[in-house]
C-alpha cells in the first residue's frame, strides 16, 4: 500500500535525519514559530458569536446594522433603601454626568432627552398642544372647555363631599376640568411608562429610591482594551463621588452603579481571559503528572512535550499570519491540541521503547517507531484534520478559528513526533518501564468481551437508551446567551430588569422611504400598530420621531377644526365662563374651595388661542430636538428608527420571538414592510444558522472522513468498525447531556466533530492491526495501551476545561470527556467483539 511505502521511506529519511545538523535546522524552525506565536494578541470579540454569513441582511440593512450596532446602552443609577430627595439626587448627577460626558466612549442619554423635551413642551409644545390631539381628543377638550363643560364639572364637584376619596380629592384640585390629562397624552415621553416618571430630566421610579441616567457608550471594535476602559473610567468616577469632601452627606447611604451590555461585556472578557490562564495552567501540569505516573520518568513527559510545542508555535504562528489576533474562546481549545500532540508522540515513543527493548540499535528502532504506527498515525491524523476542517461551514467566526487552530496543531503534533521527536530521543538513555498496570487491566476488559452475544446486546441497549434520550436535549441559538450566562454583572442587570419592569437595551423598529417625511410617516404607522399589541409583546415604551411631529394629515384636519370653531377656543371666553363657574361653586360653599383656582385657569388659558401653523422636521432641529439619533440617511434612502423598551430582558427565550410574532400578525394587512434591528434580532436567525451550519460541518465531516478510509481500506466492514467507536462516543455525549440537562449549543455541537475525528482514530489503530491478521492478546501490550494514554491525555484536557468559570467551556469539557472515554472503550471493547476476534 502507499501508505506503507511512504512510512517507511519516511521512517528511514527521519532515521538519517536525526543527526546534529538536522537538529539545529529543527530548532531554528522552532525558534521562528514561538517568534510568530509571541506577536499574537488575543481578544474576544461579540462578532466572534454572530453568524458571518453574507446571506443574513441583505446590504442595505447590513449597513444600518453596522451604524446602529456601534452604540450599546449602558445605565447609571443611584439607589437607597430610603426615598431620594431630588435635591440630592441632582446634586449626585451634576457630579457624575459632566465627567462622564468627558469620556470619549461615553455620551449621556437621559440628559440631553429629558431637557429637550421638556423645554420644548413648556414652550413650542404649548403652543400646538391642539396639533397633536387626534380628533376625538379634540372634540372631549372643547366639550370640557364650554361653558356647560365647565358647569357640568362644578356639578360634579358639589357632589363630592368631605367624605370623598383621598385619590379623587387630590385628582379633583389638580385637574377638576380633566384638560391636564388630555396635554400628557399628546405630550408624553413614552419611555416613561406608568412606574416612572421624569423628573428634573431624569427617570425615577415614583418611590424615588431610584434614579436612572442612560449612558450610550461606543465601543465599535468590540474588543476587551475599549470594554475596560469605559466601563473602568465610569468606576472611577463613582470613586471619586463617594471620596469627594463635598458630596460626603449626599452619598451616603446612596449606591452608584452601572449595568447594561458593556459591563457584563467586560465582566465575561474578563472570566474568559481568567479560564484560560486557569484551564491551560491546570491542564499542562495534569498531563504532565499522568505522564510521569504512566512512565515512571520525568524526562519521557519533557521530550512528549516537544511536538506538542511544535504543534501550539505553529498553529499560533499560523493564526498571527491569518488573523492577527485569535479569540479566548479558541484558545481555550489549546488543551485539546495538547491532549492530541501527546497522543501521536506517545504512540511513536511506545514503538520506538518496544523496539528498544527487542534489542534493535537506536536507528533501527527509530524506524521502526513511525514505519510501525506510521499508517495509523498518518489515516487517523488526517481524519482528525479532515474532521476539523468540515467546521469552516458554520459561519461562527471563533468556530473558523477553532478549526484552523487545531488543524495546524494537529499536522504541527505529527511533524513533531516524526522529526524533531526521534531526533530528540536518540540522545537520552529512556527507561524502559511503565504501562504494565495498564495492559494488565485492558487484557481483563479483552477476557471479558469473549460473549459476543451480551457485548453486542448490552451495547445496543445502552447506545438506544442514549440515542433517544437526545429528544430531551434543550437548544440554545443564542451564542450571546450562552456567553453571558452565570456571569455576575449580568444576574445583577436581570434582577434590575425584573424588579423594574423594564429592560434598558432597546429593540430598534426601522422604517425606510425615499425621503425623511416619508420614512417618518411610515414609522408613525409602524408604531401605533405595535402599539396596539403592547400587552401581548411585552413592551414598556416606544421612544420614537412619531411622538414629537403630528402627522400632516392630523394637523391640518385639528387646524381646519379649531379655525372653524374658534369661539370655543377663545381664551377671554374660557375666563369669563371659568370666573363665573368658580364664583357659583365659592358661594355654594360659603368659602374658597381648592379646585377651580386662578393658577388653573391661567395653565389651561395658556393653552388657547393657539397657533394653528402645521411644523415638520425642520422646525424640531431648529428648537434644539436631536432628530439624528432617530432619522439616518442610508445611501439614497432616509431611515427613521424607533427605540422599542420592553418589559424584560430581550436576550431572555422567547422574547423576541413574541415581539416579532405580535408586530408580524399586526402589520401583516396593514401592508407595512418596516423592518426590526439589533444583535438580538440577529441573534434569533441562530437557531437556524447553526442548525443549518452544524448539519452541514457534520456531514462533511463523516464524508471525509469515509472517503479517506475508504481511499485507505476498500472495504465497507472496516470503515464501519473504525467509524464506530465515534458513534458511540457522540451519543454517549448526548445521553450525558440530557443526565445533566447541559443544552445544544455552539460550544457543546463544536464538540461533536471533535468526537468524530478522535473516534475514528481510536477505531483505525484497532483495526489496523486487525487488518494484519493480530489478535488482540496481541494489540492490548501495544496498541491497546497506547490508545488508554493517549486517550486519557485527551480526557484530561477536556477535564481541565470543566474547571472554568464560564458555563459553556464548563460543560464542553464534561461532554467531551465522557464521549472520548466512551468512544475508547467502543474500540477496545465493541469493535474487537463484532470483528470476532475477541476471543483470540
Amino acid at each position: 500500500m502507499i501508505s506503507e511505502k511512504f512510512s517507511e521511506q519516511t521512517a528511514r529519511l527521519i532515521a538519517r535525519a536525526t543527526r546534529t545538523p538536522w537538529l539545529i535546522t529543527w530548532l531554528f524552525v522552532f525558534a521562528g514559530l514561538i517568534f510568530l506565536a509571541s506577536r499574537l494578541e488575543t481578544r474576544l470579540l461579540k462578532s466572534d458569536f454572530g453568524s458571518s454569513s453574507p446571506g443574513q441582511l441583505d446590504p442595505f440593512r447590513a449597513q444600518l446594522q453596522e451604524e446602529l450596532g456601534k452604540t450599546e446602552r449602558a445605565v447609571v443609577y443611584l439607589e437607597s433603601e430610603s426615598p431620594i430627595p431630588l435635591a440630592k439626587a441632582r446634586l449626585i448627577f451634576d457630579y457624575i454626568i459632566p465627567r462622564l460626558d468627558s469620556l470619549d466612549e461615553v455620551s449621556v442619554a437621559t440628559r440631553d432627552l429629558g431637557s429637550g423635551y421638556l423645554d420644548y413642551a413648556r414652550g413650542a409644545g404649548l403652543k400646538r398642544l391642539f396639533l397633536y390631539l387626534d380628533p376625538y381628543q379634540l372634540e372631549l377638550f372643547e366639550q370640557r372647555i364650554s361653558p356647560a363643560g365647565i358647569l357640568a364639572s362644578v356639578d360634579d364637584l358639589r357632589t363630592t363631599g368631605s367624605s370623598g376619596l383621598d385619590f379623587s380629592r387630590e385628582f379633583k384640585a389638580k385637574d377638576p376640568l380633566g384638560l391636564l390629562g388630555l396635554a400628557a397624552l399628546a405630550l408624553k415621553n413614552d419611555l416613561i411608562i406608568s412606574e416612572f416618571e421624569l423628573a428634573d430630566g431624569f427617570i425615577t421610579t415614583k418611590d424615588r429610591r431610584r434614579y436612572f441616567v442612560l449612558l450610550n457608550t461606543e465601543t465599535a471594535d468590540n474588543s476587551i482594551h475599549t470594554s475596560r476602559k469605559v466601563v473602568r473610567g465610569i468606576e472611577e468616577i463613582f470613586r471619586s463621588a463617594t471620596t469627594d469632601p463635598q458630596l460626603q452627606n449626599s452619598v451616603r447611604g446612596i449606591e452608584i452603579s452601572v449595568v447594561g451590555r458593556p459591563v457584563s461585556y467586560l465582566s465575561a472578557l474578563e472570566t474568559f481571559d481568567s479560564d484560560i490562564r486557569r484551564v491551560g495552567l491546570v491542564g499542562a501540569l495534569a498531563i504532565l503528572l499522568f505522564l510521569v505516573a504512566y512512565f515512571r520518568s520525568g524526562l519521557t513527559p519533557l521530550l512528549l512535550a516537544i511536538p506538542v510545542s511544535f504543534g501550539i508555535a505553529g498553529a499560533l504562528a499560523v493564526a498571527y499570519l491569518v488573523y492577527g489576533s485569535v479569540s479566548l474562546i479558541s484558545l481555550i481549545f489549546i488543551g485539546v491540541i495538547i491532549g492530541l500532540g501527546v497522543d501521536i508522540g506517545i504512540h511513536v515513543f511506545v514503538s520506538f521503547r518496544a523496539a528498544m527493548r527487542e534489542g534493535l540499535e537506536k536507528s533501527l528502532a527509530i524506524q521502526r517507531a513511525i514505519s510501525r504506527p506510521g499508517p495509523a498515525i498518518l489515516l487517523a491524523s488526517l481524519s482528525t484534520c479532515l474532521a476539523f476542517s468540515a467546521l469552516w461551514l458554520i459561519t461562527f467566526p471563533v468556530i473558523q478559528q477553532i478549526a484552523l487552530l487545531t488543524c495546524v496543531g494537529v499536522l504541527g503534533t505529527v511533524v513533531g513526533s516524526i522529526a524533531f521527536l526521534p531526533a530528540m530521543i536518540t540522545r537520552f538513555n529512556i527507561a524502559g518501564r511503565g504501562g504494565h498496570r495498564e495492559s494488565k487491566l485492558l487484557s481483563r476488559l479483552k477476557h471479558r468481551s469473549g460473549n459476543r452475544t451480551i457485548v453486542l446486546a448490552s451495547w445496543f441497549i445502552i447506545l438506544s437508551i442514549c440515542a433517544a434520550s437526545v429528544a430531551f436535549i434543550r437548544f440554545e441559538p443564542h451564542p450571546w446567551r450562552l456567553a453571558l450566562r452565570g456571569n455576575p454583572k449580568t444576574a445583577e442587570m436581570h434582577k434590575l430588569n425584573r424588579e423594574l419592569g423594564l429592560s434598558f437595551s432597546p429593540v430598534i423598529l426601522a422604517s425606510s422611504a425615499p425621503d425623511a417625511e416619508a420614512a417618518l410617516e411610515k414609522d408613525r404607522r409602524a408604531v401605533e400598530l405595535l402599539r396596539l399589541g403592547t400587552g401581548r409583546a411585552r413592551i414598556a415604551g416606544v421612544e420614537t420621531l412619531s411622538d414629537w411631529i403630528p402627522s400632516k394629515d392630523n394637523q391640518i384636519t385639528n387646524a381646519r377644526f379649531i379655525s372653524e370653531h374658534a369661539g370655543s377656543f377663545s381664551r377671554d371666553r374660557f375666563i369669563a365662563d371659568y370666573n363665573d363657574a368658580a364664583a357659583l361653586l365659592r358661594q355654594e360653599k360659603g368659602a374658597d374651595v381648592p379646585y377651580l383656582t386662578d393658577s388653573y385657569r391661567d395653565q389651561i388659558a395658556s393653552f388657547l388661542n393657539p397657533d394653528l401653523e402645521t411644523f415638520g422636521l425642520t422646525d424640531l432641529e431648529q428648537r434644539g430636538i436631536d432628530t439624528d439619533r432617530y432619522l439616518k440617511k442610508v445611501g439614497s434612502d432616509y431611515v427613521n428608527v424607533s427605540y422599542v423598551y420592553l418589559e424584560q430582558f430581550p436576550w431572555e427565550e422567547g422574547v423576541i420571538p413574541r415581539l416579532m410574532e405580535t408586530f408580524e400578525r399586526a402589520s401583516r394587512s396593514q401592508n407595512i414592510n418596516s423592518f426590526w434591528l439589533g444583535n438580538m434580532i440577529q441573534g434569533r436567525a441562530n437557531r437556524a444558522t447553526l442548525q443549518r451550519d452544524f448539519t452541514r460541518a457534520i456531514l462533511l465531516s463523516a464524508l471525509l472522513v469515509f472517503l479517506v478510509l475508504f481511499a485507505r481500506m476498500r472495504n465497507l466492514q472496516g470503515i464501519v468498525l473504525c467509524i464506530l467507536p465515534a458513534i458511540a462516543g457522540v451519543l454517549a455525549s448526548m445521553g450525558v447531556m440530557a443526565l445533566l440537562d447541559i443544552e445544544l449549543n455552539m460550544l457543546t455541537l463544536s464538540i461533536v466533530p471533535i468526537l468524530i475525528g478522535l473516534g475514528v482514530d481510536d477505531g483505525i489503530h484497532i483495526v489496523e492491526r486487525l487488518r494484519r491478521g493480530e489478535s488482540m492478546n496481541e494489540i492490548i501490550p501495544g496498541a491497546g495501551s497506547a490508545l488508554t494514554v493517549t486517550t486519557l491525555t485527551t480526557v484530561i484536557a477536556f477535564l481541565c476545561m470543566s474547571l472554568a468559570t464560564f458555563d459553556g467551556v464548563r460543560e464542553a469539557g464534561i461532554v467531551g470527556s465522557v464521549g472520548l472515554l466512551v468512544a475508547l472503550l467502543a474500540s477496545l471493547h465493541l469493535v474487537p467483539a463484532i470483528k470476532g476476534s475477541g476471543a483470540d
